[in-house]
């Protein structure tokens, strides 16, 4: 854990003593009348932590004793000379080397005084290093108190005491002091506490032994206390970072169209020792794009918000670059915040928050930048052919780092990161077998369909190729009158066609596949095994509407299906998606736990039937021959029957005149 610290200073301490890494440092007044000393029960300094650092651990310091002398009274009444709890009526006269300082007082001296105005401006007063004439502990306490209200020069300060950490002894736990750890406990840390209970009054100083690597921290190397009892609650924290949806505090999961237009939306804060870094402050989101998603060029949009303030940044008052020594792997940009300058001792190029304080943003408003404020980041995607389906889509990914300035002592701006936060885009596709009422189990080619959505508009497609099978990929919405006009053509063709004479058959035909030709972008058939699959379609109620039948097969029936989500808006995670259409009598439930193949992969299955048409009685049979067969002996026979009476009554006849 890395901290800074805020303390209640003595009433005659004018001002509380910031310093880098949160080194305070109180040094009182001399001479005040003498007072009993403080019972060894308060001689006691509790570290609080902070909401939003890590827990602390036993040990995370090494103590050491600066000065030691004597505890005076200074209370106001005379009256009021009992020892209490506090020790902002008491100051330390008589001062000394501190145990730690016993054998090395004489190299921290001597690199005070060798610290040249060039690079040390701030141990000068006028022209005159202010450590010049210190031999003394009480000399040191002494140029502390009179110079030690400024930030600059308690920064300063506490960059000499870390580079010459190495001359002090570090006091004995157990012997010189105890140490009590109280984690109380939630997962943020902020009821942490560390006590250190010593053995007599000073000046004690807190050291972290070791670097920090954690992510989610900030470096506060040094802590100076001034004991009697006291409290020091840790003022420095870390910046967050969080990636949104649409808007800050949206949603972190959300399901599209392949084509659709999604809004990113970065939100980071500032630490509250923001202000002690005096020489610069850096903030960069590294954020992460997955290749489901095409960046909108012209779209980033950054803001600075203080308080009920808005400020829009200017081009020139942030960067986008591609990765530059990355904090992740999965870095596709960066979002450098503020001016940009040099380290000042490496050279290497920065760029200062801090900078921007006092410019104007793009209205012409002048840029206030305090601990209190938010920058925010937003810009546009679009969710591409890449995607991936269902719970696979938790691939279709978008995530952030913040990297921050975390040690205000350290001129090279040293930076740590914070952890990544993500936000997840799902999308689902369709696995349709097209069959025949005859032959259920047998796939039906060469029907095709249109899709259309509840709001009337259809669907456009493109082929797609994954893993050898052909998909029909959502390519985006129409309004209905652009396909209806060429479903009408279509029909008009078909019907010219089957009522075209034999001489006229092939025009009608060339016309009747220009009409389909036409239609192909919205169309999904079924290939030769019935099957036709969809991809990249979001949540919401469909129709299937055929459009041109296969032969000997009545049309079907528009076909409704309803495709919902549960997504964790906390976390984004889909946990289950549910499908209906005019074939289930259920809602179908898919996840990981039920149909998880499907939810994996999104691909929702169903079946399209398609019914036979039926075979009704017609002229042409062989009954009907034989009545034809029949009909026609008769008739003969009538005719020769006919043909026999007249011959024999014409003989008659003939017989009768003679």
């Amino acid at each position: 854990m890395n901290t800074s610290t805020k303390h209640f200073l003595p009433r005659i301490i004018s001002a509380v003593i910031a310093v880098l890494l949160a080194l305070t440092v109180a040094v009182p007044a001399m001479g005040a009348a003498a007072s009993p000393l403080p019972p060894s029960d308060n001689l006691t300094i509790t570290i609080h932590n902070n909401t939003g650092l890590p827990v602390m651990k036993a040990g995370m310091f090494d103590v050491y004793q600066l000065f030691t002398g004597v505890v005076n009274d200074v209370h106001e009444s005379e009256e009021d000379d009992e020892w209490d709890d506090t020790w902002e009526d008491y100051t330390l006269a008589n001062i000394k080397w501190g145990k730690s300082l016993e054998d090395g007082h004489e190299t921290l001296l001597t690199t005070l005084k060798a610290l040249e105005e060039t690079d040390y401006a701030w141990a000068y007063d006028d022209t005159k290093n202010v450590f010049e004439d210190v031999s003394t502990a009480a000399d040191l306490a002494n140029v502390l108190a009179e110079h030690g209200t400024t930030t600059e020069f308690m920064q300063g300060f506490a960059k000499i005491m870390k580079t010459t950490k190495g001359v002090l002894t570090p006091l004995e736990k157990g012997t010189d002091y105890t140490e009590t750890l109280d984690t109380k406990s939630t997962d943020d840390g902020a009821d942490d506490t560390l006590s250190y209970k010593v053995n007599a009054p000073g000046y004690y100083m807190f050291a972290e032994p070791s670097k920090h690597t954690a992510d989610d921290d900030a470096e506060s190397e040094y802590i100076i206390a001034v004991l009697g009892s006291q409290s020091i609650y840790l003022k420095a924290s870390i910046p967050t970072v969080e990636k949104w949806i649409n808007a800050v505090g949206d949603t972190k999961g959300t399901s599209a169209d392949i084509t659709d237009t999604i809004t990113f939306v970065i939100e980071g804060t500032l630490p509250k020792n923001y202000t002690d870094f005096v020489d610069g402050y850096e903030y960069i989101f590294h954020d992460y794009l997955s290749d489901a998603f095409t960046i909108t060029e012209g779209t980033v949009v950054i803001t600075i918000t203080t308080g009920t303030d808005t400020f829009t940044l200017k081009a020139d008052q942030y960067f986008i670059e591609s990765p530059i020594g990355t904090v992740t792997d999965e870095c596709t940009k960066e979002f450098r915040i503020g001016k940009k300058g040099e380290k000042t001792t490496d050279g290497s190029v920065y760029y200062d928050l801090m900078g921007l304080n006092g410019e104007t943003d793009d209205k012409g408003n002048t840029i206030k930048i305090d601990s209190s404020s938010k920058i925010s980041v937003e810009y546009k995607v679009t969710l591409n052919e890449k995607a991936k389906m269902g719970q696979d889509g938790k691939d279709n990914k978008s995530s952030v780092i913040l990297q921050y300035s975390n040690d205000p002592n350290d001129e090279l701006n040293k930076t740590n990161k914070t952890h990544s936060s993500a936000v997840y885009v799902y999308t689902y596709g369709l696995d349709l077998k097209k069959v025949g009422s005859n032959a259920p189990d047998t796939g039906l080619a060469g029907a095709d369909f249109v899709l259309k959505n509840d709001e009337g508009q259809y669907a456009q497609f493109m082929d797609q190729e994954i893993d050898g099978v052909t998909y029909r990929r959502f390519n985006g919405w129409v309004d209905a009158d652009t396909v209806i006009d060429l479903i009408d053509s279509y029909d008009e063709a078909k019907d010219a066609y089957d009522k075209a004479p034999t001489a006229s058959a092939s025009a009608a035909k060339e016309t009747l596949d220009a009409a389909a030709a036409a239609m192909e972008n919205y169309l999904l058939t079924s290939d030769s095994d019935g099957k036709i699959y969809v991809k990249g379609i979001d949540n919401d109620t469909y129709s299937l509407v055929e459009v041109i039948t296969p032969a000997g097969y009545n049309t079907m029936a528009d076909f409704e299906f309803t495709i919902d989500e549960d997504i964790n808006t906390t976390n984004g995670q889909l946990t289950q998606f549910t499908y209906q259409s005019d074939t289930t009598t259920d809602v179908k439930i898919y996840s990981s736990s039920s149909e998880s193949g499907v939810f994996n992969n999104g691909l929702i299955p169903d079946t399209l039937t398609n019914i036979k048409a039926p075979l009704l009685p017609f002229t042409g049979g062989i009954g009907t021959v034989i009545f034809y067969v029949l009909g026609g002996a008769l008739i003969a026979g009538a005719i020769v029957y006919i043909v026999i009476i007249a011959k024999k009554r014409n003989k008659e006849t003939e017989n009768s005149d003679k």
